[in-house]
């Protein structure tokens, strides 16, 4: 679209040679083009972390009802919610769960590797909760709900910090746009008269 509009204004104003405006905008185009991808990107993976740090406990919490029941191990009831729930954190819990079964290797390392990929510090402590679980013999329906209700006080803290902070920001646009035009007019009118008897002196 740069080099396009560049060769339409290289045409229009018919100057001889070569159009080096449509190669500067085709350069300009290419940089603002994949800056505004690059920044959705980010946009959208923050967005879907956020909805895995929120969904996370319900699935969690999913898991531990079918422990207390006594109808799976921990593995197959983390296994039989995530397959319940259709949401990110589902999601990622059973593509941790197929890299345990084609890789070979523990929940832990396959959730400890969901983690760093997606960079969600949540499936470390998961992963974690695992681990003590299984060396030391602490029931996982216990861990498990300690774990979703950390995660659970940790997004109201959240949003609760969110909520305190939206008056401080608030203020903000009302000192852009009502303060300081207002400032602007009293020193227009404060000034302008002596600015005018001193030009007269």
């Amino acid at each position: 679209m740069g080099a396009i509009g560049g060769l339409g204004f290289w045409a229009l104003e018919g100057r001889a040679g070569l159009p080096l405006v449509a190669l500067a905008l085709a350069l300009v185009g290419a940089g603002a083009l994949s800056t505004l991808t690059w920044l959705q990107l980010r946009f959208r993976a923050r967005r879907l972390r956020t909805a895995v740090q929120r969904r996370l406990p319900r699935v969690l919490t999913g898991a531990r009802v079918l422990l207390e029941s006594g109808a799976a191990t921990p593995e197959g009831a983390l296994a039989t919610a995530a397959a319940t729930y259709q949401d990110p954190a589902g999601d990622l819990l059973r593509e941790a769960l197929r890299i345990k079964e084609v890789q070979r290797v523990d929940l832990e390392a396959a959730l400890d590797e969901v983690g760093d990929r997606y960079g969600i510090e949540s499936f470390h402590r998961l992963a974690d909760a695992f681990r003590v679980g299984s060396r030391y013999g602490t029931p996982m329906s216990a861990l498990l709900a300690d774990f979703a209700g950390s995660l659970r006080a940790g997004w109201h803290a959240d949003y609760r910090e969110r909520i305190t902070r939206a008056p401080v920001l608030m203020t903000v646009p009302a000192l852009v746009f009502f303060v300081l035009p207002l400032l602007v007019l009293i020193m227009f009118l404060v000034f302008s008269p002596l600015v005018g008897t001193l030009s007269r002196l």
